[in-house]
């Protein structure tokens, strides 16, 4: 999924874990879920979360109703979160926050969505502070024995997140699957072949940045504006850094 010239995360790497919820409650669920990931895989040798997320990041619809489920799973969860107050309204800060470096356990930090984009463009608008991150919904449940895939190098020192994605030609790729590679092609990368599903797909936040930027730009000349799916993030690194030589590269997305 990522060229080979990006494998360069280390064991060290920091990974956020932005979550766009809808205010409907299922964030309830999800954050339960994730409570019990980080019970079934903990390890009393190990003082930090087992989970690798170095930060958790909430957009949400309603933040009354998201400080409330993350309150419930904060009471029931272990020593390894703490729940930060920034990016809620002044009305909402009914929670006891503590310290949002990260010292003294895994920050969850909740703000309000942009409700009046897809939620695709949290990608786009969250704070992101570490070099990777996942983005799921709401919907989102994790295993109880969740792991990130990941490849390596050679040698297996360094860490590269690996990325589902069904082909545009399987008979898995239906017509929203084929609707979208259709709109990425037109939009980013003629030779788009593939749609990367939500699910795992890790984003490296620098390169997020530039996509969004360019993404933002293209879209003010496209007839049919492209979301930033992961569709659309990995056709941008295929066209603008991926592997091939500059003599075979497609020019930058054009700007406004």
């Amino acid at each position: 999924s990522y060229p080979r010239s990006m494998l360069t995360a280390g064991a060290g790497t920091s990974l956020t874990l932005l979550i766009s919820d809808f205010g409907d409650g299922d964030i309830d669920r999800l954050l339960a879920s994730l409570r019990a990931a980080e019970e079934h895989l903990a390890r009393p040798a190990c003082a930090g979360s087992p989970l690798p997320f170095s930060r958790v990041a909430v957009l949400t619809n309603g933040a009354g109703s998201a400080a409330r489920a993350a309150m419930s799973f904060l009471r029931r969860a272990t020593r390894h979160f703490r729940l930060c107050r920034s990016g809620l309204p002044e009305e909402e800060e009914d929670v006891d926050s503590s310290l949002c470096d990260g010292s003294s356990g895994v920050p969850v930090e909740i703000g309000l969505r942009d409700t009046s984009v897809s939620a695709w463009w949290d990608i786009c608008k969250a704070n992101i502070s570490t070099d990777w991150f996942m983005q799921v919904t709401s919907d989102f449940t994790l295993a109880r024995n969740f792991k990130l895939p990941v490849d390596t190098d050679a040698a297996g020192t360094r860490l590269l997140p690996i990325s589902p994605f069904l082909d545009f030609d399987s008979e898995s790729c239906g017509r929203e699957c084929r609707d979208e590679v259709s709109r990425v092609r037109a939009g980013i990368l003629p030779a788009a072949n593939r749609h990367y599903l939500q699910a795992q797909t890790v984003y490296r936040t620098d390169v997020r940045s530039e996509f969004c930027r360019a993404l933002e730009a293209a879209n003010e000349l496209l007839p049919d504006p492209v979301d930033p799916t992961p569709t659309a993030y990995f056709a941008y690194m295929e066209r603008v850094i991926g592997d091939v030589g500059s003599e075979q590269r497609p020019p930058p997305l054009p700007a406004s």
